[in-house]
């Protein structure tokens, strides 16, 4: 329905390709995988693969991300 949504609208110029299925059994992580990111922000890992994720989505939804006072 969501997917339906953003492509009818073009959001993203390309057909959605992400495939939705119902859930499996769920794990919870480990307490040393809690926060990573915030933990460990000079990780090459956290710098070039979730550092790009996390400014464009602060461009693309900046009236909807919350400000850290």
């Amino acid at each position: 329905m969501v997917i339906a949504a953003l492509e009818s609208h073009q959001v993203f110029g390309q057909p959605i390709v992400t495939a939705i299925s119902e859930a499996s059994e769920f794990y919870e992580a480990e307490s040393d995988h809690w926060d990573y990111y915030n933990r460990n922000p000079e990780q090459p890992y956290c710098q070039i693969l979730i550092d790009p994720k996390v400014k464009k989505i602060k461009e693309l939804f900046a009236d909807l991300v919350r400000t850290e006072e």
